[in-house]
């Protein structure tokens, strides 16, 4: 093998390894989004657990009270001895009328290691209640929580938006 035969193939190797890297690290990247992607769905869902426990009185409580109400939640915190922290979300929008644009934020863990960097979120609640006039009348709320995440150190603009539902029934039409 001659001297340019050797330097010609370093370099083509040369320019496949730089490809390869190149990949290696922008998958490392996606890796990492999609970790915080499961965590912030994860994170949603379990709210929406929480409130597919609820009474429907409860639920309609909370949508007589206007613009006060708001849903208690609880998120899974390591820090706090309990192991949970409460955290209120308001209700941002009630029978499709806004009552507030402010986002609720909140901090989730993603890994209980002590100085982990937590989650960003924030939330965004709506509450609709639908009596239909006919037919099988059962009441019912529909719950549409809107949840916003990013990735730790990504700019403020960098926000990822999605949304979880569920419909509560009125189990006891009597009321």
């Amino acid at each position: 093998m001659t001297l340019a035969e050797v330097m010609i193939s370093a370099t083509i190797f040369s320019f496949a390894a730089t490809a390869l890297v190149g990949l290696f690290l922008a998958n490392q990247r996606f890796s990492t989004f999609l970790g915080y992607r499961s965590q912030a769905i994860t994170a949603s869902m379990s709210i929406l657990e929480q409130l597919r426990f609820r009474q429907y009185a409860e639920l309609d409580d909370i949508y007589n009270a206007g613009s006060s109400g708001q849903i208690s939640i609880n998120i899974v915190d390591p820090s706090v001895s309990s192991g949970y922290k409460t955290v209120s979300i308001p209700i941002n929008v009630r029978d499709g009328v806004k009552i507030s644009t402010v986002w609720k934020s909140a901090d989730i863990t993603v890994d209980p290691a002590a100085g982990a960097p937590k989650l960003g979120m924030e939330y965004f609640f709506m509450l609709n209640k639908v009596k239909p006039a006919a037919g099988t009348r059962v009441d019912l709320f529909e719950v549409i929580l809107l949840y916003r995440w990013r990735a730790h150190g990504n700019a403020v603009a960098e926000w990822q938006t999605s949304n979880v539902r569920l419909i509560i029934p009125n189990l006891n039409p009597i009321t």
